[in-house]
């Protein structure tokens, strides 16, 4: 074997493997997979050259740099709770600030259409004797929609809020499949369901009610809902529009994006689920429940919005594929 010949034909692949080692604490996906990529390559060339030829300084070259490669590789896992903490501080909360826009659209339109719908309800008295007889909104307006907060045991209630708004926010990341192309029908069909509730109590003089039981809890879990509908509806853009990525890259990228946000709002919703089985039914005065609400909301939106912009003039994408526990160890 002519070792010049070799040694100029993969000094290059040798150089790149050396200079991925020496960055592996800040490799992207793509080049997390070209280091195992090379590691393999390498460690083929050290074997041909340990069996062909005779460079004891060759040898020990490749052999160091398929050694460090290989703990590069293979190296320990960042501890589990380091990668709980970067979940909560640079993977969620990037995703959804690089959603943002598309966060505000969903919000904007689900509110025009439930106030719309509200209004209409609220002021067409065949559209409320087309939802129930006068009697039945009357059971509804002085009993029913208070009720539902308080009769059953606030732990039980918890639960089963939880489940409900996971559901909801599930349906939406599952409909991210389909390019999110149904996730304005069931944001429409939600808007229309508060906008109905609330026309219908507005229509009796009791719209104080309303919003003081809905807002304590609903702010936080609407706006949660509306966060799983803007990074499904911008997963299906990213395939009309990829940017300058490749339409593949982009697409699974933004999948991963998905996924993270669907974690992050399952702690979200809990917490929306606690406020609405333990504050909006409390003795608590009005503006005191609807200040929890709004505290909670506030909260969020200052962490989705400190931790986010932070994240992402670090460049940061949230992509689980960059996480400690899939990239090679420091």
């Amino acid at each position: 074997m002519d070792i010049d010949a070799f040694i100029a034909a993969h000094r290059p692949a040798w150089d790149r493997l050396d200079h991925l080692v020496k960055h592996r604490s800040s490799l992207t996906g793509a080049e997390v997979d070209e280091l195992v990529d090379l590691y393999q390559r390498v460690a083929t060339h050290l074997s041909i050259v340990r069996s062909s030829a005779h460079d004891p300084m060759l040898v020990g070259r490749l052999s160091a740099l398929v050694a460090r490669a290989r703990s590069a590789v293979t190296g320990a896992h960042a501890p589990a709770w380091r990668e709980f903490v970067r979940f909560f501080t640079v993977s969620f909360p990037v995703v959804a600030y690089r959603a943002r826009w598309w966060w505000l659209a969903a919000t904007l339109a689900s509110t025009a259409v439930a106030w719309v719908i509200g209004a209409w309800v609220a002021g067409n008295p065949d559209v409320q004797a087309a939802i129930g007889t006068p009697d039945e909104i009357t059971q509804l307006v002085e009993h029913d929609f208070a009720d539902y907060y308080s009769e059953h045991p606030a732990a039980s209630f918890a639960g089963r809020v939880w489940t409900n708004n996971a559901w909801l926010s599930a349906q939406v990341v599952i409909y991210s499949v389909l390019l999110g192309l149904p996730i304005p029908y069931v944001l429409f069909q939600n808007a229309a369901n508060v906008g109905v509730s609330g026309g219908l109590m507005a229509s009796r003089d009791k719209l104080d009610i309303f919003f003081g039981l809905i807002t304590p809890h609903g702010l936080l879990e609407l706006t949660a809902v509306f966060l799983a509908a803007a990074v499904g509806m911008r997963l299906g853009w990213t395939v009309i529009d990829p940017g300058p990525r490749r339409r593949t890259e982009a697409l699974a990228e933004q999948g991963r994006a998905v996924m993270s946000v669907a974690l992050g709002l399952v702690v979200v919703l809990f917490v929306s689920g606690l406020i609405e089985a333990f504050v909006t039914p409390s003795p608590l005065p009005t503006w005191a429940r609807v200040g929890i609400g709004v505290l909670a909301e506030v909260a969020f939106l200052a962490y989705v919005i400190g931790f986010g912009r932070r994240a992402a003039l670090a460049a940061e994408t949230g992509d689980l594929e960059r996480a400690p526990d899939v990239a090679p160890a420091a």
